[in-house]
């Protein structure tokens, strides 16, 4: 693009880390946790990466070069996919500690910042998260939010009621999530009312948390967005603080990451047109 883009400009940002290794492996939930909509994906998949980058305004595109062998492919790799995505793309290189000034140099002058593994080894996180701020890969978007994948639902338990409520996650971040909830059960669920008790069933991951009826979709009215929340005793009392717990978030993005996998999985199996 001929202008570089602001962060108002941007709604969303997605990064992607060509084959990562385990160093980069390790921190992509932690990521994900800072908001940062990241996807991973092996070596067989990144020719692929020329149909989906144009669907958003800016992508932030990371490549783990391993040996001096394979350094001129993914150099060629890289200019090529840039010059053909009429989007803005930022590309960085995690590259082997041994790799020559002369190299190097041939990736900096085409726009590509080259980090080493033994910087990465110092601190992984703190390296990476360093490099996103520098490509400002954030948009205007708080939250990660993904559509729910598998068998995803909700289990409301509420006063005066044996059986749970059931009701099926249509969607989620890590603030909230939309709730499909049957027209029967709507008056237990009143905009500001807390809900103490919520098992959200995610494929195999389960999570207990309290929530918040924050409304609903006034295209969907069966659409029911509920924040999550957790307890605590304060003099006698019942107390809720809007978030979830560092435990349960972590368990909440080991689902978002599997989610966005199976995003891009898809939109990788559309044909191209």
């Amino acid at each position: 693009m001929d202008l570089p883009l602001t962060k108002d400009d941007v709604y969303t940002v997605k990064v992607y880390f060509i084959k990562p290794i385990d160093l980069i492996s390790v921190v992509i939930n932690t990521l994900i946790e800072m908001e940062y909509e990241t996807y991973t994906l092996g070596e067989n998949d990144a020719d692929k990466l020329p149909k989906v980058l144009p669907l958003e305004k800016r992508n932030v595109l990371f490549i783990c070069v391993t040996s001096r062998q394979e350094a001129a492919k993914w150099l060629d790799f890289a200019k090529q996919t840039r010059e053909c995505i009429p989007t803005q793309l930022q590309i960085g290189v995690f590259a082997y500690n041994t790799m020559d000034d002369s190299l190097k140099k041939q990736f900096l002058l085409n726009d590509i910042s080259v980090t080493s593994f033994d910087q990465l080894g110092k601190n992984a996180l703190g390296v990476v998260r360093a490099i996103l701020q520098v490509f400002e890969a954030r948009g205007r978007r708080q939250y990660i939010r993904v559509r729910a994948r598998g068998h995803s639902q909700a289990l409301v338990s509420v006063k005066h009621k044996d059986q749970p409520i059931k009701g099926v996650i249509k969607d989620l971040s890590t603030a909230a999530f939309v709730c499909d909830v049957p027209e029967i059960y709507h008056h237990h669920f009143e905009i500001g009312q807390y809900l103490e008790e919520v098992l959200l069933v995610l494929k195999g991951i389960r999570i207990r948390t309290a929530a918040k009826v924050l409304g609903y979709s006034k295209d969907k009215k069966n659409h029911f967005i509920l924040k999550y929340c957790s307890l605590n005793m304060q003099d006698g009392k019942i107390r809720y603080d809007e978030k979830l717990p560092r435990e349960r978030k972590h368990k909440l993005c080991n689902y978002i990451r599997e989610c966005l996998r199976e995003e891009l999985n898809e939109l990788f199996a559309v044909p191209s047109a």
